[in-house]
């Protein structure tokens, strides 16, 4: 995979993905020879960067996923088969990516045991994790699309889902993804469309007395029209040209943001209103 637009199916399957505007991670796993040599080539690149000429870190670690934008890496430590995930801070550079007992060496085994867990149970699914470019970006959406970790909530035939992933790769800590759609009839909800006219989230954090605030109007640019099966894409629910094909977009409109959060693992509590 060269870049945005390749083929979704990577050396060892599909890709695992998410994207928050222009930050895109799209991981696959890789066979040996390429684990060793993208394992080798972070060594070297490391070495040219001031805060982190201790490659020691890297000692007994091995790259086995990767993103085709080199935003993200796994690594296995192979003396005790925990698995991380670099965070590109020089205070941390590596960050468990999952609770794993170092003693049992089993962690890599462990970690894909819940991956295929995740697939199984309908955790992860293929979705696109760019809409604006739907089909060329289906691959596994790292989104979860059960709950609890997936809020659903219905409000005069509208659906909105909302979930989130942690990024500690990213300086904003958190991506998060709404989705909406009509559910019902028209004439069970008493109207055929609607539009989203403005938006107000409020984003709590452990320590931060006071709630992030982010309002305003539409979202990232656009005001999507809600009819049955999908959206309307037009000048007036697009005004910025941001998809290329005018008409009838089918399933939920979806887009993704940050949480302005420290980067750790406890997420920012969020609540918020759609005007439609």
């Amino acid at each position: 995979m060269s870049g945005p637009g390749a083929s979704s199916v990577g050396p060892l399957g599909r890709s695992f993905r998410y994207q928050t505007y222009h930050h895109t991670v799209s991981n696959v796993f890789l066979p040996l020879p390429a684990a060793i040599k993208v394992t080798k080539k972070l060594r070297e690149m490391l070495l040219q960067v001031r805060s982190f000429q201790d490659t020691s870190l890297l000692d007994n670690k091995l790259v086995f996923a990767a993103s085709f934008n080199l935003v993200k890496f796994l690594f296995v430590d192979l003396s005790t088969g925990e698995v991380f995930i670099f965070t590109r801070r020089p205070w941390s550079p590596f960050e468990a990516a999952s609770p794993q007992d170092p003693r049992a060496g089993d962690g890599l085994i462990r970690w894909f045991e819940e991956y295929v867990r995740r697939l199984e149970s309908k955790f992860y699914t293929l979705d696109c994790i760019s809409p604006q470019d739907a089909p060329l970006s289906v691959g596994i959406s790292l989104f979860p699309a059960t709950q609890p970790e997936m809020t659903v909530r219905v409000t005069r035939g509208v659906e909105v889902r909302a979930s989130a992933i942690y990024m500690p790769e990213h300086d904003a800590g958190w991506t998060y993804s709404i989705a909406l759609r009509l559910v019902g009839t028209k004439e069970e909800r008493g109207y055929e469309r609607c539009q989203l006219v403005t938006r107000h989230w409020e984003i709590e954090e452990e320590g931060r007395p006071e709630p992030e605030l982010v309002e305003g109007e539409g979202v990232i640019g656009l005001f999507p029209i809600l009819v049955d099966g999908g959206w309307i894409v037009s000048s007036e629910s697009d005004p910025h040209g941001q998809y290329q094909t005018p008409g009838h977009a089918s399933g939920l409109f979806r887009y993704q943001s940050c949480a302005l959060a420290e980067p750790r693992a406890i997420y920012p509590g969020c609540s918020g209103v759609i005007n439609l």
